[in-house]
């Protein structure tokens, strides 16, 4: 049995637990890009030691664009507010 490591080569000391949340939602959205119904994506997404990353690829410069991220960051501070932050 080999030891897992990372990319930069560093031994994974405890294996890494795997959001199925996560998985289920990127597999459908490479399936809607794929088929041509997803032309723009944009996000954020937390890596295991919670640094936190934003990204956007595609046609991402429109207002409609800008006010999903709006509703997205009403959801996270409301989700917050009732004390349900990632610790």
């Amino acid at each position: 049995m080999s030891n897992i490591v990372n990319l930069n080569g560093d031994e994974v000391l405890s294996p890494r637990e795997v959001s199925q949340d996560a998985v289920n939602t990127l597999k459908d959205l490479l399936e809607r890009a794929e088929s041509g119904e997803l032309v723009a994506v944009s996000g954020v997404f937390t890596h295991k030691d919670d640094c936190v990353e934003y990204f956007g690829a595609g046609k991402i410069a429109s207002y409609s664009m800008m006010g999903a991220i709006y509703g997205l960051i009403a959801k996270i501070n409301m989700l917050m507010e009732d004390g349900n932050e990632c610790q």
